[in-house]
C-alpha cells in the first residue's frame, strides 16, 4: 500500500501542477487577447491618423488653391490699375487736346478782334 500511496500521491500532484499550467495557460490567453485588442486600437489609432493627415492635406491643398486665388486677384487688380492709368493718360491727352483747342479759339478770337480794328 505504500508504494501504491505514493503513486497516487505523484499523480494528484501531478494533476495539481497541470491544472497550475492550465490556469497559467488561460492568464496568458487573456494577456494575448488584451495585447491583440491593443494592437487594434494602435492600428485604429494610426489609420485615424492617416484619415487626420490626409485632411490636413486637402486643407493644405484648399489654401494653395486660395493662395493662387489671391495671386490671380493680385494680377487682376494691376491690370485694372494699369488700365486706370491708360484711362487717366487718355483723359489728360483729351485735357490737352481742349487745351490746344481753347488756345486755338483764343487766336481765332484775336484774328477776329484784329481784323475789326
Amino acid at each position: 500500500t505504500t508504494m501504491e500511496d505514493l503513486t497516487t500521491k505523484q499523480s494528484e500532484k501531478i494533476d495539481e501542477q497541470s491544472e497550475k499550467i492550465d490556469e497559467q495557460s488561460l492568464e496568458i490567453t487573456k494577456q494575448g487577447d488584451q495585447i491583440s485588442k491593443q494592437g487594434v486600437g494602435i492600428t485604429e489609432l494610426r489609420e485615424g491618423f492617416t484619415k487626420q493627415s490626409l485632411e490636413i492635406t486637402k486643407q493644405g491643398d484648399k489654401i494653395s488653391e486660395q493662395g493662387v486665388g489671391i495671386t490671380e486677384l493680385r494680377e487682376g487688380f494691376t491690370k485694372q490699375s494699369l488700365e486706370i492709368t491708360k484711362q487717366g493718360d487718355k483723359i489728360s491727352e483729351q485735357g490737352v487736346g481742349i487745351t490746344e483747342l481753347r488756345e486755338g479759339l483764343t487766336k481765332q478770337r484775336q484774328k477776329i478782334t484784329t481784323q475789326r480794328v
